[in-house]
């Protein structure tokens, strides 16, 4: 899994609708009080894959799925994101290390 970030909204909002359009269904929509102000978060899933959208209003968008998905979605969109990979298990973004099975 990768993480794209700081992706300007109208890009982010771009991508979701461009999967859409593909027809990934939308299986989680955030709807506080402050969606699309202060935050917003979508995941999208067609199939078995999931693909996480989060947006802030100050860190803008934040895209996480499969390296593959990711490269495809840049080529669609004709951008390339600025990404961070998981390591050692790690979630991307996270600092905690993953939970032993032991």
């Amino acid at each position: 899994m990768v993480l794209a970030k700081d992706i300007e909204t109208a890009l982010w909002n771009r991508a979701i609708q461009l999967l859409e359009g593909d027809n990934w269904t939308v299986i989680y929509q955030y709807d506080g009080i402050d969606a699309g102000i202060d935050y917003n978060a979508y995941t999208l899933k067609k199939g078995a894959e999931e693909i996480k959208f989060e947006w802030t209003n100050w860190d803008e968008g934040e895209i996480k799925c499969t390296s593959d998905r990711l490269k495809e979605i840049e080529k669609r969109l004709g951008h390339t994101f600025k990404t961070i990979e998981a390591l050692d298990g790690r979630e991307p973004g996270s600092s905690e290390m993953p939970k032993s099975s032991g």
